[in-house]
């Protein structure tokens, strides 16, 4: 049996984290990324709704509970913090349109609860000193920002958000790479959270 369909014949799961998915939905995320072998290319956008479908996927409802927050010219709650697997896989097309509001992308994320972020984007964001003050925030408050860079974000500021919080950063050139970098993150959680109880 699936998780998908575990998540919604059991009675609801109480999973021991939140992860809050925070991605990029400025209007760059259009720009196409070509699939691995150059056959065919996707959005950035849809390649990023594709890495959440596969996370999501090879997830528990019993250990992870996700929400979805999408940052353009200004951060909304796509979907709040859920173990309803379901109803997150179809939430995660975020878009694309506006600019790069990653500071209000990330407090929003805080605003959540969770114990961790995952935070990708494919840009340089509008305030970047913002940026780091919510980083900072986050730090201050114990949530890891794990980050992921495609296209031409500013990957030296991805780099650092992830170090000031104790997050993991990754580089990913195409939506096979975006795929792989979203499940070892979970897959690393898992087995760290498996470690610890």
């Amino acid at each position: 049996m699936s998780n998908l369909v575990k998540s919604q014949s059991q009675s609801p799961a109480r999973a021991t984290e939140r992860v809050i998915l925070c991605a990029d939905a400025s209007g760059s995320m259009e720009t196409r990324m070509t699939i691995h072998g150059g056959a065919d290319s996707l959005t950035r956008a849809r390649a990023t709704s594709e890495a959440m479908r596969a996370i999501i996927d090879v997830s528990s409802p019993s250990i992870t509970e996700y929400g979805i927050v999408a940052f353009a010219s200004r951060a909304h709650v796509v979907m709040p913090p859920t173990t309803n697997y379901l109803s997150l896989l179809s939430k995660a097309y975020v878009g694309s349109q506006g600019t790069t509001s990653m500071h209000d992308g990330i407090e929003t994320a805080l605003g959540l609860s969770p114990s961790r972020i995952i935070l990708l984007s494919d840009g340089a964001p509008d305030y970047p000193n913002s940026v780091l003050a919510a980083a900072t925030h986050a730090a201050e408050m114990g949530v890891k920002i794990d980050t992921i860079s495609i296209g031409d974000s500013d990957e030296v500021l991805m780099q650092r958000i992830a170090e000031m919080t104790g997050g993991f950063w990754r580089m990913c050139q195409n939506p096979d790479d975006l795929v792989d970098a979203f499940c070892a993150l979970e897959s690393r959680a898992r087995l760290l959270l498996e470690h610890i109880g």
